[in-house]
């Protein structure tokens, strides 16, 4: 899986080398929409998503992190980093529309019950820690 394309969304002006840069704004290697993303299945090892959930509306939420599962190689990770609410960094920024604290994503772990009910694909959580004095939540989840 190392051969494999790295994807990091929401990318904006990190040029993080490795990686095709997918974003909405700023200069990415490919302008999309994270509700739909226009990779094929599979098709990437890793996906970077540092600091872009929280520009995402909440009720796409479940849309995106499927679509981070489509397009993740089976056994692929997502990581994500996000401010946890009520720090600083989550609510001085204007253009966030969405807030988590540290049990967000435990709502798509594999054993979650109410994962069919809402369609939300199974995720291993791999690891999870705050970081900068907390005020960071720092996710790393395995497709399934």
């Amino acid at each position: 899986m190392s051969e494999m394309p790295k994807l990091n969304l929401g990318a904006g002006y990190d040029g993080a080398p490795g990686y095709v840069r997918a974003d909405i704004a700023g200069q990415p290697d490919i302008t999309c929409d994270a509700r739909a993303l226009p990779f094929s299945d599979g098709a990437f090892s890793e996906i970077k998503a540092h600091h872009v959930l929280e520009h995402i509306e909440r009720r796409d939420l479940v849309r995106v992190m499927n679509e981070c599962h489509r397009v993740l190689a089976p056994e692929g990770v997502l990581d994500i980093e996000v401010p946890i609410f009520p720090s600083e960094d989550a609510m001085a920024d204007p253009t966030h529309v969405s807030f988590f604290v540290s049990g967000t994503f435990d709502y798509f772990r594999e054993d979650q019950p109410l994962r069919d009910l809402y369609g939300i694909q199974p995720w291993r959580i791999v690891g999870k820690e705050r970081l900068s004095f907390n005020s960071i939540l720092h996710v790393s989840m395995a497709k399934i």
